[in-house]
């Protein structure tokens, strides 16, 4: 390939608005030598919003454990009520606008301009909404609960901005300062709510947690996209509006959906059982929802992006599906083998004394830590494709599901009872989009089942040195001893089912990595037997 088409290129791609390159120039990555630049980009893209997202991860894992020690069961109670009630007034504005910049091609001109308008103007209509409903928030569950409420509420309008800015970096494949400024973001607000927690312990210590981020890479991105693009980034643009309405129509009953799916438990433990019942259980909801925060960056981003681009090319698209697969379901299987063995010590060293039921919910929801991430990535998939009636269904399912046991099941079996009927809901939801998918992208068993045998021989392993340990050591170090036990075990199992496969993948990824410039024909790593009829 001589030098002068690349720079060409290259400089076509830098005259784009906000967009990432035209259509034509992704067009030609798409096919020749081009087309193992594209690769590593992804690739790459991956591997820093991973680090940038293992950051974050560990950012919110610490923090978390300190605010708990200063916080009660009952704040975190009451700020889930606000949560809960915020994100139910969110139904009415799911149009994920943002996420539409990562699926339109890139022969839209101003989209990005055109995004943030249309979220701003659903942002301050619900803000409106928002203050309509206050009174009632307030009467119903009391004054600190009305006023977390109003201000996740009104920081809509942040978030709105905050994700189109975002997105619009992720659109030019910009994932490393999206990630660097994601990752300030949850530090920066971190040390806000940790010196809340000190101070003056409240529910506005969670508050600023949660919302604090999303105000911080609004202002930070906003002032660098603004001094780059200028005018341009606030264009309007009538063409791209109806694109992306008519695509966040198509998302808008799924995300509605799955509002209610995720959020009619905590609402039912928070009416039925009480705000201290309900911190608990939102605890563990949210220690076991940790590791795939940690991964949901990687595949509801870099996937959907990279899969979008690669619509025209199934062989490479599929490729791509079974590779993020294949990855989740490992490492999240190691973080579940954890939680179901030593959720209960895990949850005494991170939180202290006092949310030993949070401990007992973990190790129930440990499941669950894969089975949801899983999950996700197939409806990333098939957004990416553009295939929603499966995505539809297996919502709507969980959601009715939920609706239908959350009740009776509170009643019968207090939070444990919920912990079960969430399996129950996500493994329809699971189970509905694994047969959705067309046969380039369908997933052979040979990548989950060799992992789920080693992660059950791993649990199996880690309980029998627990109990066996129990009678004959004090305090927690049978649980110590187990966790060591039970990973050894996994990772034994795992080289013992699949090292040949485990061999291919670490050399696919490898390869991308450490390539060079090449000719065509040897600028891709050589096909593997992937499952699925994969190359």
């Amino acid at each position: 390939m001589s030098r002068a088409p690349r720079r060409s290129c290259a400089r076509k791609s830098r005259n784009v608005h906000s967009n990432g390159g035209s259509k034509a120039d992704i067009a030609a990555q798409h096919s020749g030598g081009g087309l193992s630049d594209f690769g590593r980009r992804a690739l790459l893209g991956s591997l820093t919003t991973a680090a940038g997202s293992f950051g974050g991860f560990a950012g919110r894992f610490i923090i978390n454990a300190i605010i708990a020690r200063h916080l009660t069961p009952v704040d975190f109670g009451q700020f889930t009520l606000a949560m809960v009630s915020a994100e139910f007034l969110g139904i009415l504005g799911a149009f994920s606008f943002p996420q539409t910049l990562l699926q339109l091609d890139d022969d839209h001109e101003h989209v990005v301009g055109t995004v943030l308008w249309m979220s701003v103007g659903l942002a301050v209509a619900l803000l409106v909404v928002a203050l309509g409903v206050w009174p009632f928030v307030t009467d119903a569950y009391g004054p600190v609960v009305g006023g977390c409420f109003l201000a996740m509420a009104g920081s809509r309008l942040t978030v709105g901005i905050g994700d189109t800015l975002v997105a619009a970096q992720q659109r030019r494949y910009a994932y490393h300062s999206a990630a660097l400024v994601q990752l300030v973001g949850v530090i920066a607000a971190a040390l806000g709510a940790l010196s809340i927690a000190l101070v003056a312990p409240s529910p506005w210590a969670l508050v600023v947690r949660d919302v604090g981020p999303q105000v911080i890479v609004t202002f930070a991105l906003g002032a660098w996209l603004l001094r780059h693009e200028g005018r341009a980034l606030f264009v309007f643009n009538r063409r791209a509006a109806r694109e992306v309405w008519g695509l966040s129509k198509a998302l808008f009953l799924n995300r509605a959906l799955e509002i209610a799916y995720l959020r009619v438990d905590s609402l039912v433990v928070g009416t039925a059982l009480g705000e201290r019942e309900l911190g608990f259980y939102q605890q563990a909801r949210y220690l076991a929802g940790l590791p795939s925060a940690l991964v949901a960056p990687i595949s509801g981003v870099v996937g959907l992006r990279t899969m979008s681009a690669l619509r025209d090319d199934p062989r490479r698209q599929g490729r791509v599906f079974v590779l993020t697969q294949f990855a989740i379901t490992r490492l999240l299987i190691l973080f579940a083998v954890g939680a179901a063995i030593g959720g209960d010590f895990a949850t005494r060293v991170i939180l202290g004394p006092g949310w030993e039921p949070t401990g007992r919910l973990l190790q129930l929801f440990a499941p669950w830590l894969v089975i949801m991430p899983v999950a996700q990535n197939y409806k990333v998939m098939l957004i990416a494709i553009r295939r929603f009636p499966p995505i539809f269904w297996a919502t709507g399912v969980s959601a009715a599901m939920m609706a239908a046991c959350a009740l009776p099941l509170a009643l019968w079996l207090g939070t444990d009872g919920l912990v079960l009927g969430n399996l129950a809901a996500v493994i329809a939801y699971l189970w509905i989009k694994v047969a959705a998918p067309p046969p380039h992208l369908a997933v052979g068993a040979s990548t989950y089942v060799p992992t789920a045998l080693a992660g059950a021989g791993a649990v199996g392993a880690g309980w029998a040195a627990r109990v066996a340990l129990g009678a004959a050591l004090g305090g927690w170090w049978p649980a110590v001893v187990a966790l060591a036990v039970g990973f050894t075990a996994f990772l034994a199992l795992s080289w013992l089912l699949e090292r040949g496969r485990l061999k291919v993948e670490v050399g696919y990824v490898r390869g991308f990595i450490r390539a060079r410039r090449q000719p065509p024909e040897s600028a891709e790593p050589p096909p593997t037997d992937a499952p699925g009829g994969q190359p």
